[in-house]
């Protein structure tokens, strides 16, 4: 979905306030980021989840739960509409988490270096390349009524664990500011940052610069 398809959906759905959040960002505004990676050596540990979770790529009738927007204001409707562009991409793994009765609570997409096209279709700039041994973590989304049940923690080991065993040595992620909640989780399970990102946005132009750590 581009700007002006995003502009116009917010319009013509009532989402005054998010539209205007957009409009001053895409006109002037410079976004940060952190790149933090972690090797492989090690697994990551995670508390188990309140609930018994099934973790698998995501089947096409298990999507609308994380793009439906009907009732959702505000940056959940945003966040949706970002989910919706993604499917629309054709990015492979994504995966999602399910609770008892098959019920969809997660997604997160793990990403190889065979995927690198996808990425730049999925993110344009915003997330760069990856090399030979590395894996993407990103886009991690819960629902909002299972955000208690402590299940991204869990599935964000598992996915490292998938990584591995398709040959990946280092995991990176990118985390936007300001988030210290995800920040502090990463950094107690043993992500390291590696790159500042900053996207800078002028007159609805968008330029991504990285700073090294």
């Amino acid at each position: 979905m581009n700007k002006l398809r995003k502009l116009l959906w917010l319009l013509q759905s009532g989402q005054v306030a998010t539209l205007a959040t957009l409009l001053r960002r895409w006109l002037y505004s410079d976004v940060r980021g952190i790149g933090l990676q972690r090797g492989l050596e090690l697994p990551i540990e995670a508390r188990r989840p309140r609930h018994a979770l099934t973790i698998r790529p995501i089947s096409p009738h298990e999507r609308e739960a994380f793009t439906a927007t009907k009732g959702v204001q505000g940056d959940g409707a945003l966040l949706r509409l970002n989910v919706r562009q993604l499917f629309a991409t054709g990015l492979e793994t994504c995966y999602v988490a399910l609770i008892e009765d098959e019920i969809p609570v997660y997604i997160q997409y793990l990403v190889l270096p065979d995927q690198n096209d996808k990425v730049v279709e999925a993110f344009g700039e915003s997330i760069p390349q990856l090399d030979q041994g590395e894996a993407l973590l990103e886009f991690a989304f819960t629902l909002e009524q299972y955000r208690a049940l402590g299940v991204m923690p869990h599935v964000f080991a598992e996915l490292a664990k998938e990584a591995k065993s398709r040959g990946a040595c280092r995991v990176v992620t990118w985390v936007g500011q300001p988030n210290p909640t995800m920040l502090r989780y990463l950094g107690r399970i043993g992500f390291v940052p590696f790159a500042i990102r900053t996207e800078r946005y002028r007159l609805f132009r968008k330029t991504v610069r990285f700073e090294r750590v």
